[in-house]
C-alpha cells in the first residue's frame, strides 16, 4: 500500500512540475527534495521507498537518489567502500574510476563526489557522477548517468544547484 501511495504521489509531483518546465521531487522519506528538468519520467518498476528513479524520454540517460542506513563512519570511508564495491570482482564491470572530488557542500552539507565509468549488461559504456553525503545515520546519494559522454556530471550540477535539505533530516 505503501509503494502505491509513494508511486501516486510522485505522479502527481511530476505532472504538476511540468507547467514550469522543470518538476519539484521530494523524497518519501522527507529528508531532501530537488529540481529535474521537464521530459524526466519517474520509473516506478524501479523505485522504492529509499530509491527514486527518473529516465529522461527518448535518451539512454537515468537520475536516482538513493538513501539507507549508515554504517559508515566518515565520507571518506563511504567512499572507498563504495569504490571497492564497485571494483570488486562482483562489482561493475569494467569498472574505471575518473575523478573524486572531496571538499564539496551539498545546500550546506558536506559531501564527496565520484565519477566513474563501467560497461552495462547491453555493453554500453556508461559515465556515472554520483554524490555522497552522510547525514547522522542516514547515507544519501544521488546520481546521474549517461551513454553519452558529458551529460551525467552536468545534470547532477543542475539537481544540486535546486537540492534542499527539508526539516526532517535532522540537521541544524
Amino acid at each position: 500500500m505503501l509503494k502505491q501511495f509513494v508511486i501516486f504521489f510522485f505522479l502527481v509531483a511530476t505532472l504538476a512540475g511540468h507547467a514550469h518546465g522543470q518538476q519539484t521531487i521530494t523524497d518519501p522519506q522527507g529528508l531532501f527534495e530537488f529540481a529535474l528538468p521537464s521530459g524526466w519520467v519517474f520509473q516506478a518498476q524501479q523505485s522504492s521507498d529509499s530509491m527514486l528513479v527518473y529516465m529522461n524520454s527518448g535518451k539512454d540517460r537515468v537520475f536516482y537518489t538513493e538513501n539507507r542506513p549508515s554504517r559508515y563512519q566518515s565520507l571518506e570511508e563511504a567512499k572507498t567502500r563504495i569504490l571497492d564495491v564497485y571494483a570488486s570482482e562482483w562489482g561493475l564491470k569494467e569498472f574505471v574510476l575518473l575523478e573524486t572530488e572531496a571538499d564539496m557542500s551539498v545546500d550546506g552539507q558536506d559531501a564527496v563526489q565520484i565519477c566513474y565509468q563501467y560497461v552495462d549488461e547491453h555493453s554500453y559504456t556508461i559515465k556515472e557522477s554520483r554524490i555522497i553525503v552522510l547525514v547522522e545515520d542516514t547515507l544519501v546519494s544521488a546520481a546521474a548517468a549517461a551513454a553519452e559522454e558529458d551529460t551525467a556530471p552536468s545534470l547532477l550540477e543542475d539537481v544540486l544547484e535546486s537540492w534542499r535539505w527539508l526539516n526532517n533530516a535532522g540537521l541544524p
